[in-house]
């Protein structure tokens, strides 16, 4: 299982479909079903691109925060504060926090940064990371250095560099950068915005996350989230601040 590899599915509403009041017979019968199958399909393509998207069934378990849940046309990009959090993650499971641009709906492809904790590539220590998954594949990037601290509030943006595709990854303490990176991505675009906790394994206990200052970049300037679609899967649960701020606990 790819860690942090989030799969969803479309759920489409259930249309009402009227009845036919006139009698048909014969080739016509033919053909009006046949009208009625491609009435059908358009009805549901056009619904599925207006659906917010929902996760799969757990694993991995999510509490967060989607943007929209489908394509908003006025983000560029995305900052949050998250408070760090050093949970117990037994065998070989992980932990995550982070937030997310969505870089296609439709091929679930995206860009996110956060910190994490994951037996298989980080041992018992906390790190930052990025991860990608594009039209180029899966790819993560480890931060060596600086280490995350557990008590301590970061913010994570993530912004167009608007040169060779790229993405301008920070990380920041009390007002102070501390790393920065560019990322390319194929695609080079921005159609949602994501914040969640996660987890391989609902033994993991999470109390105490915190996110806070949701923003999402305009090419100006950073607004506050001003609409969110909650998601927690049991046992998680959220405790809904703002449409900018959360707190998510439970696990364990």
């Amino acid at each position: 299982m790819n860690k942090f590899l989030k799969q969803k599915r479309f759920t489409l509403p259930r249309e009402k479909i009227g009845e036919k009041s006139e009698a048909v017979c014969g080739g016509d019968m033919k053909y009006t079903k046949l009208a009625i199958i491609v009435m059908l399909g358009l009805i549901l393509s056009i619904t599925a691109s207006a659906t917010p998207i929902k996760a799969q069934d757990p694993p991995p378990y999510y509490a967060g925060y989607y943007f929209y849940g489908k394509e908003v046309p006025y983000a560029s990009g995305v900052s949050g504060k998250i408070y760090t959090i050093n949970p117990e993650v037994p065998g070989t499971n992980y932990f995550a926090q982070w937030v997310t641009v969505m870089l296609s709906l439709r091929n679930r492809y995206w860009i996110q940064i956060g910190y994490a904790k994951d037996l298989a590539h980080t041992g018992l220590t906390l790190l930052f990371y990025i991860e990608i998954l594009d039209a180029w594949g899966h790819r993560w990037h480890w931060i060596s250095t600086p280490k995350p601290q557990e008590g301590i509030v970061y913010k994570y943006t993530i912004v167009p560099a608007y040169s060779n595709n790229e993405w301008k990854c920070t990380i920041e303490r009390e007002g102070n950068s501390i790393f920065e990176a560019l990322k390319e991505t194929n695609p080079f675009d921005c159609v949602d915005l994501e914040a969640f906790s996660e987890t391989g394994i609902g033994e993991i206990n999470i109390d105490g996350t915190h996110f806070s200052e949701l923003s999402y970049f305009t090419g100006r300037g950073f607004p506050l989230w001003d609409h969110h679609v909650p998601h927690a899967d049991s046992p998680y649960y959220l405790e809904e601040i703002a449409d900018y701020e959360f707190y998510a606990y439970g696990g364990g």
